[in-house]
């Protein structure tokens, strides 16, 4: 492995260039025609070989799924870079429910979550906030 391939496991801060160029990566990444590429092409396409999630945690939940197979470190970056595209998106979204903030809050997430179609699969992992006695209110039969 050359130094070109190594994969960091530390949090890559963002900037406001970093969403444009997650969407230029997209665009390269759709025009191949939904073809898995290994990590050697994605760096001849111009992409960053660097991931901020550490490749042995992937593997490990990679593995952990029942129907796992046997997991190339290839699949492993490419799942790797899947899941930060996600959580910029997700991220995005997020702040824009903020009102674009500089601070982005749970509620602004669950805001994301429940007013995107695309994210509805998270309602149960990022639910509303209920407090406890609207919760418990909400358990007694009307009067």
């Amino acid at each position: 492995m050359d130094s070109s391939d190594e994969v960091t496991s530390g949090p890559v801060p963002m900037d406001d260039g970093d969403a444009e160029q997650v969407s230029a990566e997209q665009e390269d990444m759709s025009s191949t025609g939904g073809q898995a590429l290994s990590r050697g092409a994605v760096v001849a396409m111009g992409v960053s070989a660097k991931s901020a999630l550490p490749s042995a945690r992937i593997k490990t939940i990679m593995k952990s799924a029942p129907e796992s197979m046997a997991t190339g470190a290839d699949a492993v970056f490419l799942v790797s870079r899947a899941t930060e595209y996600f959580i910029a998106s997700l991220t995005q979204k997020a702040h824009e429910a903020a009102g674009n903030s500089e601070c982005i809050e749970y509620r602004d997430l669950s805001d994301a979550v429940n007013t995107q179609s695309s994210l509805r699969f998270l309602n149960d992992v990022v639910p509303k906030k209920v407090r406890v006695r609207d919760y418990l209110s909400s358990l007694q039969p009307p009067r």
